[in-house]
């Protein structure tokens, strides 16, 4: 099939792109930089160069699959009024850009969403017909997931699919990379009480669960999270343990809300997010235990031989650990 993508330079669009080409799938990719792209981009693909964010494209294009992947990182600077609206208008207007640069035909619509949606609920069991909590990124994921369910408005019998995605365990960067250095060096440490939820996914049931749902064209709303989310405290526990590392002292919640402001709200959200409907759909994750995915990603890692401080990592409070929350 002849499949385009958004967001191909990220974690989660390399490895998609990688597989979908190695199922012998033809591939086009956005990008706002092609050269960029050419250079990174794992697998074979068409390059077109354009910020849909900004415009949709000046010809439209045909094809059969579309993953839309695209939205501005929630971590990358500290929120006020015009870093939230480019949150917003990154995940919204690309997505109105995008279905505008469609010609009609396409089968599947296939978009990232985030677990974010949910908010804070502390208590709660969560599944894809939990409502939000009106937060800041709650509102935005609701806002975003509007704009996809619209193109199936715009282009006939089209199936529109959306995955909240929650926070992604991969080898190559994300959230696990970052929070290596302090467990490396033994002073890594629960956040905030230690006590909330995180809904997780390696990164090879994300790819599968996203091929999975455009080989049986699936539509709706899937969890992208493993069967088993942990709290907070567990998983620096089995982190260090991976290591072999001790585990390090707590992160005071105060402590977090100086260094992130309002974006410390996202960090401490307690998510006990379950994938109701891919496990009702038939998928079968390979990795739902923490334990069995950190020793894939992270292999007999044991003592580090770097000798780290703590000021090493401190001055780099806005990292990308976070950016799977929403």
């Amino acid at each position: 099939m002849k499949i385009l993508m958004t967001g191909a330079t990220g974690l989660i669009g390399k490895q998609l792109g990688k597989k979908l080409s190695q199922e012998g799938h033809e591939i086009i990719v956005i990008t706002r930089q092609r050269q960029k792209a050419e250079i990174e981009l794992p697998f074979p693909c068409q390059v077109i160069e354009a910020d849909i964010s900004r415009a949709p494209l000046k010809e439209k294009v045909s094809v059969d699959v579309v993953f839309h992947l695209l939205g501005e990182s929630v971590s990358q600077k500290r929120w006020n009024d015009v870093v939230k609206k480019e949150i917003l208008d990154s995940r919204v207007q690309s997505t109105k850009n995008l279905g505008e640069s469609l010609q009609l035909g396409v089968k599947h619509f296939i978009s990232a969403s985030a677990i974010g949606i949910y908010g804070d609920r502390p208590n709660e069991i969560l599944s894809e017909k939990s409502h939000g909590d009106k937060s800041f990124l709650s509102e935005v994921c609701e806002s975003w997931e509007k704009s996809v369910t619209s193109i199936a408005f715009t282009i006939p019998e089209i199936k529109v699919s959306i995955v909240r995605i929650g926070i992604v365990l991969a080898d190559q960067g994300g959230a696990l990379a970052q929070m290596l250095r302090p467990f490396k060096a033994g002073i890594g440490g629960a956040l905030g009480s230690g006590t909330q939820f995180m809904s997780w996914i390696h990164i090879q049931d994300l790819v599968g669960l996203f091929t999975f749902i455009m080989s049986r064209q699936l539509a709706g709303v899937f969890n992208g999270v493993s069967p088993e989310p942990v709290r907070n405290k567990n998983f620096s526990r089995e982190l260090a343990s991976t290591l072999g590392r001790p585990l390090g002292l707590p992160v005071p919640g105060v402590i977090l809300k100086i260094l992130f402001g309002e974006m410390s709200r996202v960090i401490l959200s307690d998510q006990k997010v379950y994938p109701e409907k891919a496990i009702q759909s038939g998928y079968v994750f390979k990795f739902s235990k923490l334990r069995e995915a950190l020793e894939d990603l992270l292999g007999n890692q044991k003592k580090s031989q770097e000798c780290l401080v703590v000021e090493q990592f401190i001055p780099q409070p806005r990292a990308k650990v976070f950016d799977f929350f929403c």
